[in-house]
């Protein structure tokens, strides 16, 4: 009998230290944070690994974003504290009826939001159609809002049917996923052809679709259409949030609690009370199931636990409201855009260039935030300043770990092209989304000018040609020499031809003689 006592006791101790290394941030926590495809993924796959799937993609890109950070960020503190709660207010909306719509928002890149519904063979029609009415119905709510200071918020949807393969990238302390195939490039593509308040789909989409369900106009070269509305008889089949099935339940500590019908207090087994063998042995045995069930929860949030920022995961830790991390605060950003020449194993190049730069980032203590791949190539998002990494020279830690990362991708035979965009200034930082599906960032005015110039690879009054760029953007703290020579020649050295600075027009005339010397060209905005 002190025999089955002392196993029982030592796997009550062994248990209460598991939880406690599983308490500081439970699943629950981090949950919202993350993505279904990720929360439901086999994480014990060697990294970089795949999934392949099947389904339709949403991107709903966002007008008057800009506008409404440039006027709160002109106000005192309490502009952001309102402009958290109209950017969330507005995301909330629209989020919502994503959710309701079974889909899975992938990812907030900026002023957009990328959604994904999985199909099976038997129901893509009902799907895509379930998304149309789900995108006409964000018009209906969200199409022109107006806030309390005067800027309208609208929104712009394309959708996309067709093969997605994700892939699974990272290392020991932060791992990554990216979106690409047929429908991701479709995607893109439909919503560059749509304008404010329209929702525009992709061939192949519209092909799944029964018309006659839809009001709608093919635009002008014929192959994309515009959904206008659905027809009357159609607008009363509403969707609804269906329950998750038993397979795709959550597993929460609440969950695990109910399904064992045990507590900690309830496995308690005192030696001064009698109890019979039989007893103990049932108490060891529900024990031992509740044990199993607690190291799932641990083995899920130590996985979960690599997707989440580390700005996010100390608020976490600390059990802080994340709402402490909405704030404007002094940040530099890099843009790192690839043009890809060889997508035979697009994984395992993702995982090369995904070590490449973040070997750098960290070394410069800096924050990899972003990946995103496109039909062309894929752009790395990286952020300085944050939260827990805020150093005295952020901004040159920025300038050098472009410098050395452009040096790093010139070796890399499948990367054709490398442009890389530097920013510095004020940002507003914070998590953004919904209450069951956010994500943190920074957010910063000029992010929407380079990205658009990084990712078309165009060039500023066409004076520049399509080859590889450096873009810098430089405020009145750095030195003008100092700056110049530390990165054009080491910028030329790694294979840009140009190297566009963007500074204040009082720099410019002197710029100008300097350059003339080095061959950098100074771009205007």
């Amino acid at each position: 009998m002190a025999g089955i006592f002392s196993v029982i006791t030592s796997l009550r101790d062994q248990l209460s230290e598991e939880r406690d290394e599983i308490a500081d941030v439970t699943v629950d926590k981090l949950y919202p944070h993350i993505p279904r495809l990720v929360k439901y993924a086999d994480h014990s796959n060697t990294l970089p690994w795949t999934q392949e799937a099947q389904g339709v993609l949403m991107f709903a890109d966002i007008s008057g974003f800009t506008a409404l950070c440039e006027k709160y960020s002109s106000l005192s503190t309490a502009g952001i504290d309102n402009l958290t709660t109209t950017l969330n207010g507005y995301l909330e909306s629209l989020v919502e009826q994503i959710l309701a719509s079974e889909g899975d928002v992938l990812k907030f890149a900026g002023d957009a939001i990328l959604a994904f519904w999985p199909t099976s063979h038997n129901d893509a029609t009902e799907v895509i159609q379930n998304v149309i009415r789900c995108c006409l119905d964000i018009q209906e709510r969200c199409g022109d809002y107006e806030t309390n200071i005067g800027v309208t918020l609208s929104v712009k949807m394309g959708i996309a049917f067709g093969d997605i393969t994700f892939s699974f990238v990272g290392n020991d302390e932060f791992r990554h996923y990216v979106e690409s195939g047929s429908a991701v490039d479709d995607v893109r593509m439909a919503q560059a052809l749509c304008d404010p308040h329209q929702v525009v789909m992709s061939p192949r989409a519209w092909n799944q679709c029964d018309h006659r369900k839809f009001r709608f106009v093919r635009l002008s070269h014929g192959k994309h259409v515009r959904v206008l509305s659905m027809k009357e008889e159609m607008e009363t089949s509403k969707y609804s949030m269906k329950k998750p099935s038993l397979d795709n339940t959550f597993i929460t500590e609440d969950s695990v609690l109910a399904s064992g019908a045990l507590t900690m207090a309830e496995t308690g087994v005192s030696q001064q009370t009698e109890v019979g063998a039989k007893k103990g042995i049932r108490r060891y045995n529900a024990l031992r199931k509740f044990q199993r069930a607690v190291s799932v929860l641990g083995h899920i949030s130590k996985n979960l636990r690599f997707y989440v920022p580390s700005p996010v995961l100390r608020k976490l830790d600390d059990d802080q409201p994340l709402e402490y991390l909405s704030e404007m605060r002094s940040i530099s950003v890099v843009f790192v855009n690839l043009t890809l020449c060889d997508y035979s194993n697009i994984t395992e190049l993702m995982q090369t260039l995904f070590q490449t730069i973040c070997q750098h980032v960290h070394t410069m203590q800096g924050c990899l935030n972003k990946i995103f791949l496109f039909d062309k190539g894929c752009s790395f998002l990286v952020i300085f300043g944050l939260p827990g990494n805020k150093q005295e020279h952020d901004r040159d830690h920025a300038l050098q770990c472009a410098v050395v990362i452009a040096e790093d991708l010139a070796k890399e035979d499948r990367v054709s092209e490398t442009s890389i965009g530097v920013t510095t200034g004020t940002a507003f930082c914070g998590v953004v989304g919904h209450r069951e599906r956010h994500e943190y960032s920074g957010r910063k005015v000029e992010l929407d000018v380079f990205s658009e110039i990084l990712q078309k690879q165009t060039s500023v009054d066409n004076k520049l040609p399509q080859t590889e760029t450096l873009v810098i953007e430089a405020d009145s703290g750095m030195g003008k020499t100092r700056l110049l020579d530390a990165m054009t020649s080491r910028a030329m050295a790694a294979g840009f031809r140009y190297v566009i600075m963007l500074m204040s027009t009082t720099r410019l005339e002197w710029l100008e003689g300097q350059v003339k010397e080095k061959g950098v060209f100074i771009a205007r905005f």
